[in-house]
């Protein structure tokens, strides 16, 4: 009698567990698959669309150097492709006529100046007419000037580089007689350089205000 109860009991106790274990259960009796759950957060930041273009350097600006005055080149160190770094000497023209001239204005100023001085001298004691003076004056005045030109010639038969450039062709070959104003060689200011890139029209009008970009 004791173990009757007792097998009861135990059939009482399990019809609440079989009963359970029955809800995870298809109707065929295999066990029901996991259900997945989509998880969103909630106040997350917004996403972003990032688009790739490709670019092409571009330089600052690009000039072609000249000399100011002419004669035969005799140096010439500037090679394409090269870096230049700004005050660096490119090119320079034969010294020696510059510094011919230089000289002869020089002298020609010097005897200016004695015939300036002795007529002013001649002119006190009447000995010159005050019009011989005043051409004296201007005479020096003028060798005056053609010495300043002449040393000014011979500072612009060099070629410097006015920026950091990077050579982009030789225009004009070595041991070449050029005048003035010729173009010797071309060069790309890289002093900052710039990246041109095309954007279709289209996002422009997507993205009309320019804190979005």
């Amino acid at each position: 009698m004791k173990q009757l109860i007792s097998v009861l009991l135990c059939a009482t106790l399990a019809t609440p567990l079989v009963a359970q274990d029955a809800d995870d259960l298809t109707p065929s009796g295999t066990p029901a698959p996991i259900r997945s759950v989509k998880l969103i957060e909630a106040g997350g930041a917004a996403s972003q669309v990032q688009r790739v273009f490709f670019g092409q350097i571009a330089a600052l600006e690009t000039v072609d150097l000249s000399f100011e005055v002419g004669g035969r080149m005799v140096m010439f160190d500037a090679q394409e492709g090269q870096f230049l770094q700004e005050g660096v000497q490119i090119a320079a023209l034969d010294p020696v006529p510059f510094e011919r001239a230089v000289q002869r204005a020089e002298v020609q100023l010097t005897q200016a100046e004695r015939d300036f001085e002795r007529s002013q001298t001649l002119a006190k004691s009447n000995a010159v007419s005050t019009a011989q003076a005043q051409d004296t004056e201007t005479a020096r005045d003028l060798a005056r000037i053609a010495l300043s030109e002449a040393r000014e010639a011979l500072d612009h038969a060099t070629l410097i580089a006015p920026f950091r450039a990077l050579v982009a062709s030789r225009l004009t070959p070595n041991y070449a007689n050029v005048a003035p104003g010729q173009a010797i060689v071309r060069l790309h200011d890289m002093s900052e350089v710039r990246v041109e890139i095309d954007v279709p029209e289209q996002m422009f009008q997507m993205y009309s205000n320019a804190a979005d970009v």
